[in-house]
């Protein structure tokens, strides 16, 4: 059950998608167990417990320390071990994954078919009234009930997550006069989809602080 929870949150992200198929572990595919409420790693010291024979009192000890050392370089050859010690062979997961993507291209492709009884654009092309939603975004962000802090779970941003990241170089026009201007321009850019989404991520946690008890 709960690895049908992270298939489901595996399959949302072409690119988790893309490179599991491909044999490649995404750097940030810790984001799809906390989509999930799930970890693949563990969360904090207290979770990781070791035992040894041997008379040290310090733990982990040495002989500790060297299985840890040669996990490590383990997950370094073959990072889909972490999967199997949860569970899943890398050929178990692979297969689950394709079957998953399968079935939520499909039911994007049905959904994606304009339903009867909907309202669709006219002979001239003009459009329907847009979604309440749509014309007042603010409606988006209202959540009046309070959020329990112990279901959050906040993953540091990766390189190439960001839709400049996955666009590569933008053909900007260069000034040999200001040869770092380009680069100024899109490190502000990226600098203001951060804030926006720091400052989205705080008014989405803090909208139901104040509702009452129900």
């Amino acid at each position: 059950e709960d690895w049908g929870y992270v298939l489901e949150a595996l399959g949302q992200k072409a690119r988790w998608s893309a490179q599991l198929l491909a044999g490649v572990m995404p750097q940030d595919i810790e984001r799809a167990f906390a989509a999930s409420g799930k970890r693949l790693f563990p969360f904090k010291l207290q979770e990781v417990r070791s035992e040894c024979t041997c008379p040290d009192k310090i733990n982990p000890c040495k002989h500790v320390s060297a299985v840890y050392y040669l996990m490590g370089e383990r997950f370094s050859e073959d990072p889909f071990v972490l999967f199997q010690m949860r569970g899943r062979s890398r050929a178990q997961l692979l297969a689950d994954l394709a079957i998953q993507r399968r079935e939520l291209l499909a039911k994007r492709a049905r959904e994606a078919t304009p339903a009867a009884g909907l309202p669709q654009p006219s002979a001239d092309g003009t459009l329907p009234p847009a979604p309440a939603a749509i014309k007042d975004p603010s409606r988006w962000w209202t959540y009046n009930a309070a959020l329990d802090p112990g279901l959050v779970v906040i993953t540091p941003a990766m390189e190439g997550d960001t839709g400049l990241d996955e666009a590569g170089p933008l053909p900007l026009a260069e000034d040999a006069r200001f040869p770092e201007a380009n680069q100024r321009f899109l490190d502000h850019l990226k600098g203001q989809g951060a804030g926006f989404s720091t400052q989205a991520l705080a008014t989405a946690m803090a909208a139901g602080r104040d509702a009452p008890a129900s």
